[in-house]
């Protein structure tokens, strides 16, 4: 009995002293946040009781769509504990958290519920804090206590890391500390340098992508390397884009797809939302191309990545080539190029020749010429890429060819900024038809620069064969069908994911909790507006479930619509078929519409999956132009002449024939297609082919009967607008009559 009262009595001690331990212990951070400079606010810890002295977020208020007023909002990796939060107290008073007292100096572990407002008092102030935890695969904390930096011009500005950063895009910082949490813990290390990128989005957006380096390979997420760069993903409410299309193109077996992970970004404990952070665009054993980088070594023959930029190349090391595209040299980047610099020089040469020839083989050469020095699979890979996401940028910019030096070819890779694809961008590329936003029409195909096809889209009218005799179109469709299609139906959820690639409804409720935080912070575009619904003929709520729902129904939508193109059943069109050729741009984009039935069959020049059969006829590529399942052949001159020749020609594939040939100019011009049979066309009475009858078409008739202006056999038939088959001044005398009114129809 008195050993029993003696173990009570020690048991009741330890019960009153282990309170006043544990009070103490929460009353002393368990680590201070490094990178104060000021005093005030409210930090709360990545993971409670870590050593880390960098992975601390501070509350603040914002204003995104997600945000409520007077509410203060603290993110929490998604890793941090459910519903325990450390908090430190930065403030000169004592701050009272439901209930909980924080010195000032100290720290302490309160309870939370995700989502739940807690009171928070700061003398006679009060406040109401939200904490939210979030779903991303990693976060990254980046810190720098200094107030004063030399910008990109040699200037001391004095201000915080964040604002200097996002003062200019050249600006860079070296030796800032950085915090990595993923599931592994607490990473804590420096950076090597940071710096911000993009064009667009930098431009155009608050929020800011930025480029991180390491002095070693780090990991976050599940994407490990030295060099990343954040993309904010800005112009895409989904967030999700960029992720799909690099995922998809892994998939397809394009070379090189960069990997991603969605991450939240800190800078001096200010949650700056959900990003991803990607392998940079770069050669080398961690980077996303794996090609060594021996440029350091040798001055010819070595690896090399280039991007065809027609914008955004002022302020990079470039050249221009002979077709006026312009070429950033990215790696080696050759950054402070001289002439007068004999060693960058010849690097320099080699690097504008070697690509120069690639170009000439491409715009001038044939295939089988082309496929010795680049690989047409991923040239066709990329291409679809491309267009199925009708990224407005395909051709024009983040137009990236690798260089493999040993096998002496060029790779169409790696993919790039694919932020604007799947629909979330309303515009149209010269040389196309139909905007970026519509499901249907080719845009990479056939986008123009400077009256050029773009590399992308030009292997299409590349003449001749390859090795093992197919054409581009042979090796895109067998790729599409191969690949892509099952690829699709996994994002469409239709089958199950084989690696990277996942379904769309997947990417999403990855980040559900990632993306909400990241709509506290800022507010986003609504894509899925009424102009953006081009061949949907939906309307979607302007929520973030219509912007995914808008995601969803294009990329369907648009694979439907490709796949069509790449069928091989046709139909034979019934009765007469009127082929309408018009200029719609001073350097010849043409644009063709087929009537059959009375129903009009819209497309872009040379068709809809226009299939070039790889045969000539005095020098002009034959293609079979597809228009919802009718076609006809055509013949067109592949030139960038300003006024190009085209004639519908008989032989053993044609449906349809014309037998004379015809210049595409600025006019109208209509010609019937059923073996130069008579109709009633409107455009009788119109030799001049113009679209319209005018005192043009009599003077041409009345030059055609005195020998001065000799027509041709189709303006013939129109010239006829008395029909009685013979052309001769009362034709003339008709169309006067016609223009007075005299007579109401021709």
């Amino acid at each position: 009995m008195k050993k029993y009262r003696i173990f009570t009595a020690l048991l009741l001690c330890l019960c009153l002293i282990l309170p006043v331990f544990s009070a103490a212990a929460e009353d002393e951070p368990s680590a201070k946040p490094a990178f104060i400079t000021e005093s005030g606010g409210l930090f709360a810890h990545a993971k409670v009781g870590s050593s880390s002295s960098q992975a601390w977020t501070k509350w603040s208020d914002h204003s995104g769509v997600n945000a409520e007023n007077n509410v203060k909002y603290i993110f929490l990796p998604a890793y941090a504990d459910n519903d325990r939060v450390e908090l430190y107290n930065n403030y000169d008073e004592t701050v009272t958290v439901s209930g909980t007292q924080i010195p000032s100096g100290g720290s302490a572990t309160v309870s939370y519920t995700d989502g739940e407002k807690l009171n928070v008092t700061r003398g006679d102030a009060a406040y109401s804090l939200v904490i939210r935890k979030s779903d991303a695969e990693a976060s990254v904390f980046v810190n720098d206590p200094r107030s004063s930096y030399v910008d990109a011009n040699g200037s001391t500005v004095n201000t915080d890391l964040y604002s200097f950063l996002i003062l200019d895009k050249e600006n860079s910082v070296k030796g800032s500390s950085v915090s990595v949490v993923s599931d592994s813990g607490i990473t804590d290390t420096v950076l090597k340098k940071i710096k911000g990128r993009g064009n667009t989005n930098w431009r155009e957006t608050d929020k800011k992508p930025f480029n991180l380096t390491f002095n070693s390979s780090v990991t976050i997420g599940h994407t490990a390397g030295k060099k990343f760069s954040f993309v904010s993903n800005a112009k895409d409410s989904t967030l999700l884009r960029n992720s799909v299309m690099y995922d998809l193109a892994d998939e397809v077996s394009s070379p090189y797809a960069p990997n991603s992970s969605f991450v939240d970004f800190y800078v001096n404990g200010v949650y700056r939302g959900c990003y991803i952070a990607c392998d940079k665009i770069d050669l080398g054993k961690s980077a996303v191309v794996s090609l060594p980088d021996s440029s350091d070594k040798q001055d010819t023959g070595f690896n090399f990545l280039i991007e065809v930029d027609v914008w955004n190349y002022q302020n990079d090391v470039y050249f221009v080539t002979d077709r006026g595209y312009h070429v950033v040299l990215k790696t080696p980047d050759l950054d402070g190029y001289t002439e007068s610099n004999a060693s960058m020089k010849t690097q320099y040469d080699y690097i504008k020749d070697t690509y120069q020839s690639f170009e000439n083989t491409l715009y001038s050469g044939t295939l089988s010429e082309l496929e010795q020095i680049c690989d047409l699979d991923s040239l066709a890979s990329m291409y679809l890429l491309q267009d199925f996401g009708k990224n407005c940028d395909g051709g024009y910019t983040s137009t990236y060819f690798t260089y493999n030096a040993t096998e002496g070819k060029f790779y169409a890779a790696p993919i790039w900024d694919c932020d604007s694809d799947l629909g979330a961008v309303n515009c149209t590329r010269d040389g196309c038809s139909y905007s970026t936003s519509n499901v249907k029409g080719w845009t990479t195909r056939l986008a123009t620069y400077n009256r050029t096809v773009n590399p992308y889209g030009k292997a299409f009218t590349t003449s001749g064969k390859t090795s093992d005799g197919k054409s581009f179109e042979d090796i895109v469709k067998e790729v599409w069908n191969t690949r892509f299609v099952p690829a699709v139906d996994t994002l469409l959820g239709k089958a199950q994911p084989s690696g990277r690639l996942k379904s769309i409804d997947d990417y999403a409720s990855s980040i559900t909790k990632a993306r909400y935080n990241n709509y506290i912070m800022w507010d986003f575009m609504w894509l899925c507006s009424d102009y953006r619904n081009t061949g949907l003929n939906k309307s979607y709520q302007k929520n973030y479930e219509g912007e995914l729902q808008y995601l969803k129904d294009w990329t369907s939508a648009r694979a439907d619509w490709i796949t069509s193109q790449f069928s091989d059943t046709h139909t034979e069109p019934e009765g007469n078929v009127t082929v309408y050729f018009k200029n719609t741009r001073a350097w010849n984009t043409v644009d063709y519409y087929i009537w059959a039935d009375g129903n009009t069959h819209e497309a872009e020049w040379p068709g809809k999956a226009a299939q070039y059969l790889g045969k000539t006829v005095d020098g002009f590529g034959l293609y079979k132009a597809v228009f919802d399942s009718k076609y006809v052949n055509v013949i067109f001159n592949n030139g960038d002449n300003a006024e190009q020749t085209a004639n519908l020609v008989s032989d053993d594939n044609a449906l349809y024939s014309l037998t004379e040939n015809f210049t595409l100019k600025s006019n109208k011009k209509r010609f019937e297609c059923d073996a130069m049979t008579y109709s009633d066309s409107p455009l009788l009475g119109d030799p001049d082919l113009s679209g319209s009858v005018n005192v043009n078409d009599v003077t041409l008739i009345q030059l055609s009967l005195v020998g001065l202006k000799p027509l041709g056999e189709n303006e013939k038939k129109v010239a006829d607008a008395d029909r009685n088959g013979t052309l001769n001044i009362r034709d003339a005398t008709t169309i006067q009559l016609y223009l007075a009114n005299r007579i109401t129809e021709l």
